[in-house]
């Protein structure tokens, strides 16, 4: 008989409605976004999640009505546990063991039936304290040893996943139904729902040159933390000297967000967030919690501002926090949808309306585009062409010069030759950098609307941290039925939704249908599933010039422009705008205005009006951006010319086409 995988143990978990999620084996820190909020009873999802990473521990997240105790023998937990049994008796419950094999256990308790409140770890510290159990992390801070992890706050780690750090797998002790956490153990790990405090004084102004502010803007978390053994194990992420997992804390908003009871701090839970300034962790890491004493010390450093003693005390009585602010509560610890709600005053602070271009005008950035064309149209040389610009840093429509963007180009079609013909007309060689190109060449992968297929994209896409995703052409990705809506649904739910989820901007190119004035080819779910469909049309040709035309035919964002004209030609670059159906009167003197102030390439209208004072409308600013643009691009290519390495092929001729707009 074949032995049972992770995954089929977790298979079986969520079939009993457990709450489940990937975990890294060697850190057990989550490897899904949103961690243990991520968790789910979803098969299909633990299928994908396990086929990604087949290694990974079953996390857990707690149920709602539940509570576990982590009974932690390095810090005095066993001794605390059997004190309390010793006095109130044997407690039987749903328990599973650490496969660190230290004796370190979780149990698993029922919410209590009657008591309404927030789980809180405060009387039983206290409790082990006054008994002489458990461990003293500061010489102001106790614990019992023993954690409290509940349904907004940590995660289990179920059996028989291997432990990181010894390979022991956790084991079952006893897998029947939870115990009612009995009354005596809640009032000791239960606080009040609604704590009452004494009034405290009334705040007084912030001054300006506050001991506090000071210290914060210009002292750094990195001085701070790494002055007391702490380690960041990634951007605005740390680590604490004794722990024993990734992640200890968090930095968000410039404040310490802990997540680890056996450090000086009070931890955060789901809905109960417990934010330190670098001056309270300051004053919570050398002062013993003092502000006061703090704030002395801080006046002693180099430039601090100084205070008059009434000041300070003034200070720290604005400074001052009720002192009960841990624990979450028993009951709808965390609302579900909590993550998505608006937050209406940053809602109607942002500018809905503002463009935000990968490469404007066509791809907007972090969303989903479909690019369709006729056969023969050319659709594919235009966006090879516009990739190896955003890859490069070239200038391309309204696409300013800069650094290169990661693109992951898959291409389903195209030869090597085909490949080094087309990048030679847009005047690339050896000479230059692609290295930011993932170009990947008739590949032999599975479909993009299988969830092995996504997961291969995905993880690619990650990897090599990509802003563009680009699959040339949809039809050959797929193995299902073209004109099956399931196609595109499958696609969109095993790749392009994962790749949106990431913030990465899609875009895949497609046929035209046999009548194109139904759009793409096959089901019209492929309008459906991305946020931006072009449609790519010849309007008339003379020769050695093409015109085009790129319509939205389907658009979310109002700034994407409805259509775009542009010419193909043999010059360099092959496609830019086509000038000489676009400018409206007066261009010409805008664009030269914007660039007497030095108005920004990229700035968009809003910013222009409030930062210059200059009127216009917006259809004038549309066009001097794309005029001004034409001229860098114009500009950039001579200087190419003029740079061109010895030995390497010299660019071909720049366009001419380029006519000034009338006056």
């Amino acid at each position: 008989m074949t032995a049972m995988t992770l995954a089929d143990h977790a298979l079986d978990y969520v079939a009993d409605g457990w709450l489940i999620f990937p975990v890294n084996p060697n850190t057990k820190a989550p490897l899904v976004d949103g961690g243990m909020k991520a968790a789910t009873a979803d098969p299909i999802s633990i299928a994908e999640w396990w086929t990604r990473w087949p290694d990974a521990l079953i996390g857990c997240r707690i149920p709602r009505d539940m509570v576990l105790l982590d009974i932690d023998p390095r810090h005095g937990g066993l001794q605390t546990w059997e004190a309390l049994l010793d006095l109130h008796g044997p407690l039987t419950s749903r328990c599973h063991f650490s496969g660190r094999g230290d004796g370190g256990f979780h149990i698993w308790l029922t919410a209590p039936g009657t008591t309404k409140g927030r789980w809180s770890v405060r009387a039983l510290n206290q409790w082990a304290q006054d008994r002489g159990h458990g461990h003293a992390i500061t010489d102001s801070k106790h614990t019992a040893g023993i954690d409290l992890l509940h349904h907004g706050h940590r995660y289990t780690i179920l059996p028989p996943s291997p432990h990181p750090e010894t390979g022991d797998p956790y084991t079952w002790a006893h897998q029947g139904p939870p115990t009612q956490c009995p009354a005596w153990l809640a009032e000791l790990i239960t606080v009040p729902d609604t704590p009452t405090h004494t009034p405290a004084p009334p705040p007084v102004a912030r001054r300006d040159d506050s001991i506090a502010d000071w210290y914060t803007n210009t002292q750094t978390w990195d001085q701070l933390l790494t002055r007391h053994g702490w380690t960041s194990t990634r951007e605005g992420q740390w680590r604490h000297p004794q722990a024993t997992s990734a992640l200890s804390a968090t930095i968000t908003h410039n404040c310490l967000f802990v997540y680890s009871p056996n450090t000086p701090f009070d931890e955060t839970a789901d809905g109960e967030p417990h934010g330190y300034t670098l001056f309270n962790a300051y004053a919570t890491l050398e002062h013993r919690g003092d502000l006061s004493a703090a704030a002395k010390a801080a006046m002693q450093l180099p430039g601090a501002p100084q205070a008059a003693k009434t000041d300070i005390d003034a200070f720290v009585r604005n400074m001052s926090t009720p002192d009960d602010q841990t624990g979450g509560q028993l009951e709808a610890v965390a609302n579900p949808l909590a993550e998505w709600r608006l937050d209406w005053p940053i809602f109607w602070a942002t500018d809905h309306k503002a463009e935000d271009f990968l490469c404007a005008p066509i791809l907007a950035r972090g969303r989903g585009h479909a690019f369709f064309a006729k056969a023969k149209t050319g659709k594919s040389l235009f966006v090879l062409e516009m990739v190896a610009a955003i890859a490069t840093g070239r200038p391309f429509l309204a696409h300013p010069e800069g650094p290169g963007q990661k693109v992951l180009y898959i291409d389903y079609e195209m030869t090597p030759d085909d490949i080094t013909e087309r990048l030679q007309t847009f005047g690339y060689g050896p000479h230059d950098n692609l290295e930011n190109l993932n170009y990947i060449q008739m590949p032999n992968i599975p479909t993009l609307d299988t969830v092995q297929g996504g997961i291969t994209v995905v993880e690619a896409a990650l990897d090599w941290g990509v802003d563009l995703v680009v699959i040339d052409t949809m039809a050959r990705s797929v193995q299902g039925e073209e004109n099956a809506m399931e196609t595109t649904r499958d696609y969109f739910r095993h790749t392009g939704s994962r790749l949106k989820r990431e913030g990465i901007t899609t875009l895949r190119v497609d046929h035209a249908g046999k009548d194109s004035e139904r759009g793409q080819r096959g089901s019209s779910a492929k309008n459906d599933d991305v946020d931006v469909v072009w449609e790519m049309s010849a309007k008339a040709a003379e020769p050695g010039r093409e015109h085009l035309t790129i319509k939205a035919t389907h658009k979310r964002m109002g700034w994407i422009p409805a259509a775009v004209e542009i010419v193909r030609t043999d010059a360099v670059p092959m496609h830019s705008y086509d000038s000489s159906t676009q400018w409206i009167e007066g261009t010409k003197e805008l664009a030269d205005e914007l660039d007497r102030l030095g108005v920004p390439a990229n700035a968009g209208r809003r910013a222009v009006r409030d930062d210059y004072s200059i009127e216009f409308t917006d259809r004038a600013f549309s066009d001097a951006k794309r005029y001004r643009q034409q001229r860098s691009i114009e500009a950039f290519t001579s200087a190419q010319a003029a740079r061109a390495p010895l030995g390497a092929p010299p660019p071909r001729t720049t366009s001419t086409h380029h006519s000034a707009p009338p006056s």
